[in-house]
């Protein structure tokens, strides 16, 4: 888990140095879903679907994930914070990264988190090859989402 985490902090302070352009943007957003879903590994049908203000919340202080019952697999609600040390980056790319990404298409905002490089909502699939793509680069060898619950579960 340290090193997926280690991975997501390295992208974000990479995408930090790039500037405003588009690939700041794609860095910043891989980085943070990467060390997002290294510390709360969630299932990618639900990570997928983070809507701003209604899977993650967020206090004034600290950023919490949160899926209901009917949202999730197993029917367990799901509550995790998120560390603070996400914040900074976070915040980042919620106020301008984020934004870049939505002004590259002509869709109305949905709220999703996750916006590919069209302006739209991400999906599973388009997670997964950003995730294995960013994986494979640092370690080799990609990492697909659902295996960071096993290395969540054994680290």
């Amino acid at each position: 888990p340290g090193d997926l985490l280690a991975l997501g902090m390295a992208l974000m302070d990479r995408a930090n140095g790039m500037g405003d352009q588009y690939h700041a943007a794609s860095c910043m957003r891989d980085g943070l879903m990467i060390a997002v879903l290294a510390s709360v590994p969630v299932r990618i049908g639900n990570f997928s679907t983070i809507v701003i203000g209604r899977h993650l919340a967020f206090d004034g202080r600290t950023y919490r994930m949160e899926f209901s019952a009917e949202e999730t697999k197993m029917g367990i609600p799901v509550e995790a914070e998120l560390s603070t040390a996400l914040r900074p980056s976070l915040d980042t790319y919620l106020r301008d990264h984020r934004r870049r990404l939505l002004a590259r298409g002509t869709f109305e905002d949905s709220g999703h988190l996750w916006i590919n490089r069209c302006g739209k909502r991400m999906d599973e699939s388009a997670i997964r090859t950003q995730i294995k793509k960013r994986t494979r680069a640092a370690f080799g060898k990609h990492v697909w989402p659902h295996l960071f619950r096993s290395i969540a579960a054994t680290g």
